[in-house]
């Protein structure tokens, strides 16, 4: 018996961060039926704590995922944005200069007027495939921004599953430990 509480005295210690940022436990609930919780064996003790040991790990396994994830997605986003906002001012500031520098030597060179018009129209052209460029990587990066969205929302979804299972078992571990206590005649 004292073999039993003191397993489950370290368990409660090893738990008890956990619990003050989840408001999930509370020592001062009722024990509830003691003949049960006299009849559980200490292998049901140990089995629930590896249970919990074992979601710990779910969940510590998880979030290092979700981190590594993030982080390419990270890598992968932050060139291509930079890029296309950068790229996008150089070539449309680069196009209205040529432009105008066309249109001024069209009034003052009649002859090259064809030839001027010709390479404002290559630069139009151009500007749009880069436009053209710019829009798909914009659909790129918004489904990147999706499937991040998603992997957060899922890591928000096992973490609160975590926390429902972690909180049970915590509980029985709590109820177990007071009910030993209350077998060997002393309250805490």
């Amino acid at each position: 018996a004292v073999l039993v509480e003191q397993t489950l005295e370290g368990a409660l210690t090893t738990l008890e961060p956990d619990l003050k940022t989840m408001h999930a436990f509370n020592v001062d609930n009722p024990i509830g039926d003691l003949k049960k919780l006299k009849e559980t064996s200490g292998e049901e003790v140990k089995r629930m704590q590896a249970h919990v040991q074992s979601l710990r790990e779910q969940d510590s396994s998880v979030s290092r995922e979700l981190a590594r994830q993030r982080n390419i997605l990270k890598k992968a986003l932050a060139p291509g944005v930079q890029e296309r906002s950068s790229l996008k001012s150089q070539w449309a500031e680069r196009l209205e200069r040529e432009i105008d520098m066309t249109n001024q030597q069209v009034e003052t060179h009649k002859g090259y007027r064809t030839r001027k018009f010709e390479e404002a129209e290559q630069w139009r052209e151009r500007l749009f495939q880069r436009r053209t460029h710019v829009a798909e990587q914009e659909e790129v990066v918004s489904k990147l921004d999706e499937e991040l969205a998603e992997l957060e929302h899922m890591k928000e979804r096992q973490e609160g599953q975590h926390r429902v299972q972690i909180s049970a078992a915590r509980k029985l571990i709590a109820k177990q430990l007071r009910g030993l206590r209350a077998t060997r005649g002393f309250k805490k």
